[in-house]
């Protein structure tokens, strides 16, 4: 089943019959605005886990995200990140990304001319300096993931072991279409938010901290909103943004998100700008939540 965004509001598809469809097909292509296809399997018999299909919040933060980095021009820095009102009041710094951080840390221990003879081509091409970092939490198929990857960013997915299986083979299969080196494609990691060990593992890895973090989804059981909330906070960095996209699946873990997210990040409801998004109609008939937390607080 092919999603294209755009037509899907635009009156060619009807978004309740395509997501019907799609929630019954064996694998779903998403049309990016680059033209580019990702191409994603689903594996409904997985048992124990719901990340063997897509969900509809990961086809509208997907689409969501294209649309702001449209509208910015560019997926450097992190203005897509941005609202409007975000410094209504206050003065406007300009954001930086964690690599461009540790470059400009860097800068004056490196040569300020190559040498005689010294390779092109070994600088930030591949550390990757200027290209943002993204986590994805509950990662499910990769769909979300790997559109972000088409942006121009070096994404780690992360899923419970149930679901690694099809995530690899899907991020496998659609790495190699992007346009960022080997070393800065789409890679897979398991990541179970109780466990110190694996937390700690992706928020210590070679991308991390993260510039951005992305979860849709991920808020369906009460013990499990305070796991999810450190593993965000471990991998981020002060000037991170998250995009949390739900729909209110368990009220009382809902709830629990919106009392514990404060401690963390200052936490910003953005469901109206979604459900206002060019391709995002969708969101408001399934009463999404699309919630933005910034500003990594002291713990």
């Amino acid at each position: 089943v092919m999603y294209e965004p755009l037509a899907v509001t635009g009156g060619e598809m009807d978004a309740a019959s395509v997501f019907f469809e799609m929630a019954n097909s064996d694998s779903i292509q998403y049309k990016c605005r680059n033209g580019r296809i990702v191409d994603v399997h689903q594996e409904r018999e997985i048992k124990n886990c719901t990340g063997g299909i897509v969900w509809e919040t990961a086809l509208l933060l997907a689409t969501f995200l294209e649309g702001r980095v449209e509208e910015h021009g560019s997926v450097g820095g992190l203005k897509w990140c941005e609202l409007d009102t975000d410094f209504k009041h206050e003065s406007k710094a300009e954001p930086v990304s964690a690599s461009k951080k540790r470059k400009m840390e860097h800068e004056d221990k490196k040569p300020s001319k190559k040498k005689k003879g010294e390779r092109k081509g070994t600088g930030k091409e591949e550390k990757g300096d200027d290209v943002l970092s993204v986590l994805e939490v509950g990662a499910g198929c990769g769909l979300l993931g790997l559109v972000t990857a088409q942006l121009g960013c070096a994404v780690v997915l992360t899923e419970a072991e149930e679901a690694m299986a099809n995530l690899r083979r899907n991020v496998e299969a659609n790495a190699p279409k992007t346009s960022l080196p080997p070393p800065l494609r789409p890679a897979a990691h398991k990541l179970d938010w109780t466990s110190k060990t694996e937390v700690a593992a992706v928020a210590g890895g070679a991308r991390a901290p993260y510039d951005v973090l992305l979860g849709t989804d991920v808020v369906f059981n009460t013990n499990l909103v305070e796991p999810l909330l450190g593993a965000l906070h471990a991998s981020a960095h002060p000037g991170s943004t998250a995009w949390l996209c739900m729909q209110e699946r368990c009220p009382d873990a809902h709830k629990r998100l919106v009392e514990l997210a404060p401690r963390y990040f200052r936490l910003t409801d953005c469901s109206d700008q979604l459900a206002g998004a060019a391709g995002c109609a969708a969101a408001e008939e399934l009463e999404c939540f699309l919630f933005r937390l910034t500003h990594k607080k002291a713990l």
